[in-house]
This record gives C-alpha cells, sequence and structure tokens, in this order.
C-alpha cells in the first residue's frame, strides 16, 4: 500500500466531509441558489477524485498498475482536486464577493 497517497486521499477526503458540513449548516444560510449548486458540484467532484486517491492506494490496485501509471494516475487526481474544485470553490466565493 502507498501511504503517501492513501494518506493524501485520506486527508482530501475529511477536507471535503468537513467543507459538505460547513456548505450544509453555515454557507446555506448565505448563498443564494446559483452559489449553492456551484458549491455542491464542487464538493462532489472533490469527492470523486478523493475516492479514486483512495481506492488507487488500496493494496487491490498494487497488483494490477505497475508504481509508476498508479503514481502518475494518482498525480493527475491531485491535480484534478486543486484545479477543477479548487476553481469551483473560488468561483463559489469571489463571484459573490465581487
Amino acid at each position: 500500500m502507498n501511504t503517501f497517497w492513501s494518506r493524501t486521499g485520506a486527508a482530501s477526503f475529511f477536507l471535503v466531509m468537513f467543507l459538505a458540513l460547513l456548505g450544509l449548516h453555515t454557507l446555506s444560510l448565505t448563498l443564494d441558489f446559483s452559489h449553492r449548486q456551484l458549491f455542491d458540484h464542487a464538493i462532489l467532484s472533490h469527492a470523486i477524485f478523493s475516492l479514486g486517491l483512495i481506492t488507487l492506494a488500496s493494496p487491490v490496485c498494487n497488483d494490477t498498475l505497475h508504481a509508476k501509471v498508479r503514481n502518475r494516475i494518482c498525480v493527475l487526481l491531485s491535480l484534478g482536486i486543486l484545479l477543477v474544485s479548487g476553481l469551483l470553490y473560488l468561483l463559489t466565493f469571489l463571484d459573490r464577493v465581487l
């Protein structure tokens, strides 16, 4: 089991759960419907990427994928978290400020 990617995926999934609870309890009162949908989409894409990281770090994938291929896919999933979900989070809050 690749501990770096499993820890990264677990930390990212913890962040998703924290942001989902934050959005459910506090942001639902302050965001309008379109911003709330954008925030929900950011959380969903972040969760999918995080689950992909956790899945690729599992022992099942150690036998089926080479280490280089698995590491490259994990890097791409991490970039997806940063770029896709990060930009959606920024659009949710910056559009509200601007």
